[in-house]
């Protein structure tokens, strides 16, 4: 559930899909029975400090800059709420920036970003580097995720 683009005119657009939308799903869900709900957010969610590693076990504790990543922080928010002992597992996956086949939009990281980069047309490339995934990378993470056996925290 979500949006995967990076900008929209109306930023609100970001909060009710990707949030709102997200924790009703999960609400939804729990209500329904289902046994374990696959949550896509994003890396974004996340403190790192420059050049320094982190991991998933904590959401950053200040909202991100884009309204992309400060929904998706929302999202877990909402998401998580809604595993209740013996009623519903939430399992949350966290991709990079992912790419591949998929639907065709003017707005795909290729569209904006590597084809420019091969035909020599981006006007810059920032220092820090970005994380990519192939869609079917993606794909495989959502199937052990709905597949696999997780320690609960």
């Amino acid at each position: 559930m979500g949006l995967p683009e990076q900008w929209f005119a109306d930023e609100g657009v970001f909060d009710r899909v990707n949030a709102v939308g997200s924790g009703e799903l999960a609400r939804a869900a729990r209500e329904a029975g289902v046994r374990r709900f696959i949550h896509t957010s994003t890396n974004d969610v996340f403190h790192a400090e420059q050049g320094a590693s982190f991991d998933e076990s904590e959401l950053a504790g200040y909202p991100k800059v884009t309204a992309y990543e400060r929904s998706k922080q929302k999202a877990e928010r909402l998401v998580l709420p809604e595993r209740r002992a013996g009623e519903m597992e939430v399992v949350i996956t966290n991709p990079t920036a992912v790419y591949g086949p998929g639907p065709s939009s003017s707005h795909t990281l290729e569209n904006g970003l590597l084809r420019p980069l091969v035909e020599n047309k981006l006007p810059a490339l920032v220092p820090g580097g970005i994380g990519l995934v192939f869609v079917d990378g993606v794909v495989a993470g959502h199937l052990v995720a709905l597949l696999g056996t997780f320690a609960r925290k």
